[in-house]
């Protein structure tokens, strides 16, 4: 069919000498090699016709891994972006791990922190409830790498009790056992866990925990290498939820309030994260709270948890609600749900607070009356019929209370504090030691004794004493 000779010039680009070498007869038709190799690839096409849907594919493929390239122009790069970011696991403004910002949840030993990074890795696989402490998770459609660094052992138990069926999660997790082939916070790190994400398929990648697989992250170099490895996963696309220890308290100290300081290690392991959430208890404790100690948009909580090691639960309580605690001791100042939330007197905690009761004020959840002499603090009331008599004493309420029950993202019970209660092993909520909840400055609010309501009998349900509890077995967390 082709003749090698000294034809020319090419019949195609009409050029002498074009790609050097000799010129081919195709056909009768003198080709340089350049247009014969073109026209040897439209021959075989036409006899055998791509597979769209493979052309599609490779074609996705491309695109994925354009998209996986850190250096891009910037007008594209900008056309994507939004306002507030995308949540993976929140709704609208209420992010608890944002899309392509490392979230770390920090907590000590036992205190929960494994059962909990479980829960919402089983939600983002699409197995089990697609809500995790009442906020939704936006399920992927690639596999998960779960890297179970620390006590895998312990880990496989934790996720067992999750799992009724262990088919419902092939091709949709795989597990590393133990720490990964190298320390990330090396310089090859992210290259070797790139290299398990492409054998597994996986999008998301869940590490449980980070000091199990680095070293050094109290230095800057260990902290900052380590940070380096997972911004670069998730400059690949990849998103990445990791466990990680909080710092150990010191002799006589009593952490109330988490500040990002008491998270373990160099101050650039928190620096390099979009979302840090921390876990305070202790071990075994059957009620933690979350806090939400840095934010990608809004803050969420402090949210007092019920865990139950036994059946892999947690559920969210009432204690920490604002709106719960508003509608329960019938007006607060900023400094007051301050001192009840966020316990130390700094004035960044009650600034926190008078944004969180202004954003109930814009929400209808609640009214605002101001101070009756200047420098008076102003006085919050749940959303009631009527107003507080204006000038009367702390701002005595005169209407009935709104029945507004507090709820979260789709109605559902627990977000921002509404009322859930374990039904596994745990039988109510109650406040750290058993004490039940009571206002935060002395005296009767009322002049006139009030009869108990529906809220306060809720709350009485809501703090049982300690010895309502049921007993909680071991924990691997």
């Amino acid at each position: 069919m082709s003749t090698v000779g000294e034809y020319g010039p090419c019949a195609t680009c009409h050029l002498e000498g074009h790609q050097g070498g000799p010129y081919t007869l195709w056909h009768r038709v003198p080709l340089c090699p350049a247009c014969l190799e073109t026209a040897r690839r439209a021959e075989a096409e036409a006899a055998h016709p791509p597979d769209p849907e493979v052309s599609a594919l490779i074609a996705a493929t491309l695109n994925d891994e354009q998209s996986r390239t850190p250096l891009i122009d910037a007008a594209p790069w900008l056309a994507g972006a939004t306002d507030t970011p995308a949540p993976i696991w929140g709704q609208d403004e209420n992010v608890l791990w944002a899309e392509g910002e490392v979230t770390l949840l920090t907590a000590a030993e036992g205190v929960g922190k494994t059962t909990l990074a479980q829960l919402v890795m089983l939600a983002r696989a699409g197995v089990g409830p697609k809500d995790v402490l009442g906020y939704p998770v936006e399920p992927t459609n690639k596999p998960i790498l779960y890297i179970a660094a620390d006590r895998p052992a312990q880990a496989r138990r934790s996720l067992n009790r999750m799992v009724t069926d262990p088919e419902s999660v092939a091709g949709l997790i795989y597990v590393w056992r133990g720490p990964p082939p190298t320390l990330l916070n090396e310089p090859d790190a992210a290259d070797t866990l790139l290299q398990l994400v492409e054998q597994t398929g996986a999008a998301t990648m869940f590490i449980d925990t980070l000091s199990a697989t680095a070293a050094d992250l109290v230095k800057d170099e260990g902290g900052a290498g380590l940070m380096r490895t997972l911004t670069a996963l998730v400059a690949a696309g990849i998103e990445v939820f990791a466990n990680h220890h909080d710092r150990k308290e010191g002799a006589g100290e009593t952490r109330k309030q988490p500040r990002i300081s008491d998270v373990y290690g160099s101050r650039w392991i928190p620096a390099h994260a979009g979302s840090v959430l921390f876990l305070t208890g202790r071990a075994g404790d059957p009620i933690i709270k979350l806090h939400h100690i840095k934010t990608p948009a809004h803050e969420i909580g402090p949210l007092e948890l019920v865990i139950d090691h036994d059946h892999g639960t947690v559920t969210v309580g009432e204690g920490a609600d604002p709106l719960f605690i508003l509608q329960t001791q019938r007006h607060l100042t900023a400094r007051e749900l301050a001192d009840i939330i966020w316990p130390g007197g700094r004035a960044a905690d009650k600034e926190r607070a008078r944004r969180t009761l202004e954003r109930l004020v814009v929400d209808g959840h609640a009214t605002r009356q101001d101070g009756s002499f200047r420098g008076a603090p102003a006085t919050y009331h749940p959303a009631t019929q009527e107003t507080p008599e204006e000038g009367s004493e702390g701002g005595t309420r005169r209407g009935t209370r709104g029945t507004r029950t507090p709820s979260g993202p789709n109605g559902a019970q627990g977000v921002h504090g509404a009322t859930q209660t374990a039904t596994q092993g745990v039988h109510g909520v109650h406040a750290a030691g058993g004490a039940r909840f009571t206002p935060p400055l002395g005296g009767e609010r009322d002049p006139q004794p009030a009869t108990e309501t529906e809220a306060e009998t809720n709350l009485k349900e809501a703090f049982p004493t300690i010895d309502q509890i049921a007993p909680l077995g071991d924990t691997d967390d």
